[in-house]
């Protein structure tokens, strides 16, 4: 072979490398891009929120004390098993962000005292017996009480809200962690007492005094807006 046939043979060699190594590189930016894509589709995907009806569990503090019972595919009924202590039993979700609404409904409780629902801060462990408005637990402990309507919270009582007394009641607490306001109802009527400036995690919970009384979560729902709205004369507590 010629010194010229040599050199376009060497020069056709150089040629098929470079075209070996930009061939291998647009595939690695072909791999790349397509990467980039289904980044970018994760991105600006949008959240699929749970609206409607959460799973949850009642968290049973002391065993020896309290019965929870499995209703309707949740453990949603807990019953006081010793009586003339106070148990308080929180609702296992934990409310971060976002628009709640929980319903309580009581069963074989005293007409005189012996129930309420509340609010407590996540960071709050709950011991039994649990007095909200004991002194280690009223600054963390919201209570709205069954027998008078008072809502207890730090060292304040404020009336205004409507009592449930009886077990006739559906009780309702709608937190809307975007405002960070709460709203009591009792069987679907917006109390005007109401709760703003909820910045924390917090949860839910009920509490019993008399043996064999006890309560039912009836419904936990995420709500996509609020259903409180504004009233003519409301109360205020600040969290």
């Amino acid at each position: 072979m010629s010194e010229i046939g040599i050199q376009q043979e060497e020069e056709l060699k150089v040629l098929k490398e470079k075209l070996r190594i930009a061939e291998e590189m647009n595939k690695k930016l072909l791999t790349e891009n397509e990467q980039l894509k289904k980044s970018l589709n994760i991105i600006h995907q949008p959240e699929q929120l749970n609206f409607g009806e959460q799973h949850f569990k009642i968290i049973n503090i002391s065993p020896e004390n309290a019965r929870i019972d499995e209703v309707d595919g949740m453990q949603r009924k807990a019953t006081n098993l010793n009586g003339w202590q106070c148990i308080s039993l929180p609702v296992d979700l934990v409310i971060t962000e976002g628009i709640y609404k929980i319903e309580f409904v009581f069963e074989s409780n005293s007409d005189n005292d012996g129930r309420g629902v509340g609010i407590v801060s996540a960071s709050h462990e709950i011991g039994y017996p649990c007095d909200p408005t004991d002194f280690d637990n009223r600054h963390k402990m919201l209570n709205y009480l069954g027998f008078n309507g008072q809502i207890c919270y730090k060292s304040e009582r404020t009336n205004g809200n409507a009592c449930f007394q009886d077990d006739s009641h559906t009780i309702g607490l709608e937190i809307d962690m975007n405002q960070g306001n709460m709203h009591f109802f009792v069987d679907n009527t917006q109390q005007p007492v109401y709760v703003r400036g909820i910045h924390e995690s917090v949860q839910f919970f009920g509490w019993l005094y008399f043996e064999g009384s006890s309560f039912i979560v009836k419904s936990l729902q995420r709500l996509a807006e609020p259903s409180s709205v504004i009233l003519e004369q409301e109360g205020i507590i600040e969290w």
